[in-house]
């Protein structure tokens, strides 16, 4: 078709899946001499078979500046925004062009590389537990917006994030004239993204900006292993944040019992008596309950006290389609929220996200049971192989089951000590979230039955 093009390497792109560790090697330098070797490599490749189309060639680069052939793929990639942001170029309009037979428009020299580009994958997975592909439905989706910042995606609040296909929700691209800017951009970027619902990895992708090694572009396929050795952590709450989730759930009730009034008195509102009295929440942190109490002051101003802490809080935008504005001892502060479910308040603030439960919302039979022996289905998949029958003695730890889902498995393991009592599933049975596989008693109440 007149001439090939091809437009460098897809620059810096943080990506999903995690290599097993190399010996970490000082990066070689990508200069225009070996984008150049690594672009007519590309070419070459492409011609000793005829090939006619988009596709993208891949190469592994050692630090002595040597590069070998990969694998080529015959179509574009999912980083092609990168390339797309940095030439300036709309490589599926010229794939549909050479598709229908057209000459490409432009000449190699014509190609040019301006500024930087640095592309994310936002997944649907549960960083905490390996990285294992999560599902369900994004109660809230707000992606971000700005300049330099592009969004591919195709979810929208309400919608389902499936079992069945993979897991990446959208891709976020970030463009700046040189790296550091990208990486302010895309990172702040990340922290405005609004997903509730549905696990996913946007704080991982936040901490990894953060880093030294990747900001610095020395990081290699050992960069999970060296950056995070004893795997990923959720960050714990602070005081903070128990005591603006107090102040959340108190807003819902006060929502609630005025959808729920048998009359309404506008000239009530805001007066004292018993609307002064405190209401209480209680969370865990450390391991310890902590009590919060809110009291309303009138006038969209709220007292909030968490043992000897006080802190006052004035709304400034009333609650609304899950965003919050607010003065909280003087600092304006936004949040964003989610009720789903009974007893629990998920809240974003400075970019963090946190899933707090009013230990007073629930019953001590209904505490206690979320200790127990069951063991359900972390997502949708396929039982692919059991490791136990009833009656098996189990320690903590133990293999029970492996699922399959989204090309990956996963191994289901005994949080308890004891005796499998109840085995709901077999071997190939498809199975939903949250389903009960199989239960694990106490070997002292097995024996008593």
């Amino acid at each position: 078709h007149g001439h090939v093009l091809h437009l460098g390497e897809r620059d810096c792109s943080v990506q999903r899946r995690h290599q097993k560790a190399v010996e970490e090697a000082p990066c070689p330098v990508m200069t225009e001499e070996l984008r150049q070797a690594m672009g007519a490599a590309a070419v070459a490749a492409a011609k000793s078979i005829d090939y006619v189309g988009a596709g993208t060639v891949e190469f592994l680069l050692d630090d002595s500046g040597t590069f070998y052939f990969l694998e080529m793929n015959t179509r574009l990639q999912v980083e092609h925004p990168v390339t797309e942001l940095v030439t300036g170029i709309d490589l599926v309009d010229l794939q549909l062009r050479v598709a229908q037979g057209e000459a490409l428009p432009l000449k190699q020299e014509e190609v040019v590389l301006s500024g930087h580009a640095i592309e994310v994958r936002l997944y649907a997975e549960d960083t905490v537990n390996d990285f294992l592909p999560a599902s369900g439905t994004a109660e809230h989706w707000s992606p971000p917006t700005g300049e330099g910042i592009r969004v591919d995606h195709g979810l929208a609040s309400g919608l389902l994030v499936s079992p069945f296909y993979a897991p990446m929700i959208a891709k976020i691209i970030a463009y700046d004239t040189n790296r550091e800017g990208s990486i302010r951009r895309l990172r702040r970027a990340l922290q405005s993204t609004l997903l509730f619902g549905v696990p996913n990895n946007r704080e991982f992708l936040i901490d990894v900006l953060e880093r030294e090694r990747f900001a610095s572009g020395t990081a290699t396929t050992a960069f999970i292993e060296q950056e995070f050795p004893d795997g990923v952590a959720m960050e714990t709450a602070d005081l903070d944040t128990l005591m603006l989730a107090g102040l959340l759930q108190f807003l819902e009730q006060q929502q609630l019992n005025g959808e729920l009034r048998l009359f309404v008195d506008e000239g009530m509102d805001g007066s004292t008596g018993v609307r002064s009295l405190p209401a209480s929440f209680a969370y865990s942190l450390d391991d310890e309950v902590q009590q919060v109490d809110v009291t309303a002051l009138g006038g969209d101003s709220y007292r909030v006290v968490c043992g000897e802490l006080e802190k006052h809080a004035l709304l400034l935008a009333l609650p609304a389609e899950g965003c919050l504005r607010l003065a909280w001892d003087e600092h304006i502060q936004n949040l964003a929220f989610c009720f789903r479910e009974r007893g629990f308040v998920e809240l974003q603030r400075h970019g963090r996200q946190f899933r707090m439960r009013n230990e007073l919302a629930f019953s001590a039979a209904e505490r206690e049971s979320a200790g127990s022996g069951s063991v359900t289905a972390p997502m949708h998949g396929n039982v692919l192989a059991l490791r136990v029958d009833e009656g098996d003695l189990v320690s903590k730890g133990d293999a029970l089951a492996v699922l399959e889902a989204m090309k990956m498995e996963h191994t289901l393991t005994a949080e308890v000590d004891g005796i499998v009592s109840n085995i709901q599933v077999k071997q190939g049975q498809q199975v939903s979230a949250n389903d009960l596989l199989l239960t694990i008693a106490s070997a002292d109440k097995a024996t008593d039955e």
